[in-house]
């Protein structure tokens, strides 16, 4: 009987199999997945990440249903359903009035340095707006100096004025339509809304004139001259179709 150890026998000291090779399959085994742990197709990824830009997109342009600007009412006017008419590209939404108005209440910003945020103006210098006839009177006179500005002497509710306000000729018929509807309907002021149809017809008849208006190139015009266009009522539904969105 041999008193050699056969496991001894089996040792390789001349190093003549590779350490690597022999772990190769050892290397090549993975792990059992276990129950819950499997991974996840690269299928179920992707369409989980296509939902979600699909539904970002959406809200963004959609505003998931929400808007802030139906949270603002004038006059005691209260929010209702807004109508729909009909546009060159089929059903266009109309804006209600006190989001128009409400729209106008954010460009009136640009105007607070001035007319203050309660449209009291500063004495001496910058005229208010709080029961104007400027701005309650003839929307032509209102537009024309919006669009060209106004410098020199002005008398308002009978109190002398000095000052200058710059053109706004730059913010588009919309926007200046807007705020001159805010104007005429906001702290205690009542007056018809104004269209961007109607600015644009201002800007039409005004637009060459060269330099602020003054006082006496305003009172040229009558005090009742008012912009082409349908009057938009904030109590007349059926005037609202002005209000495009």
């Amino acid at each position: 009987m041999s008193s050699k150890d056969p496991n001894l026998e089996k040792i390789d000291y001349e190093e003549t199999t590779s350490v690597v090779d022999v772990h190769g399959s050892v290397r090549r085994e993975k792990d059992e997945p276990r129950a819950g742990m499997e991974p996840v197709s690269h299928w179920v990824v992707f369409a989980g990440a296509l939902v979600l830009m699909l539904g970002a997109g959406y809200l963004g342009a959609h505003n998931g249903g929400f808007d802030m600007d139906n949270t603002y009412a004038v006059r005691g006017y209260q929010a209702a359903p807004r109508p729909v008419g009909e546009g060159a590209a089929g059903a266009v939404q109309q804006l209600s009035p006190e989001v128009w108005l409400a729209k106008g209440k954010k460009v009136y910003n640009n105007c607070q340095a001035c007319h203050n945020q309660a449209g009291v103006g500063v004495p001496g210098v910058f005229p208010p707006l709080v029961g104007s006839d400027w701005v309650t009177g003839s929307t032509e006179r209102f537009a024309m100096a919006l669009l060209k500005g106004l410098s020199g002497p002005i008398k308002v509710n009978g109190t002398p004025y000095n000052g200058v306000m710059p053109a706004w000729e730059s913010l588009s018929d919309k926007e200046i339509a807007q705020v001159m509807s805010y104007v005429r309907n906001t702290w205690g002021n009542s007056g018809s809304l104004v269209t961007e149809a109607m600015v644009a017809a201002a800007r039409e008849k005004h637009g060459g004139h060269v330099g602020a208006y003054t006082e006496a190139l305003l009172l040229e015009v009558p005090e009742d001259a008012m912009l082409p266009g349908e009057a938009v009522d904030l109590e007349n539904a059926e005037t609202w179709p002005n209000l495009q969105k």
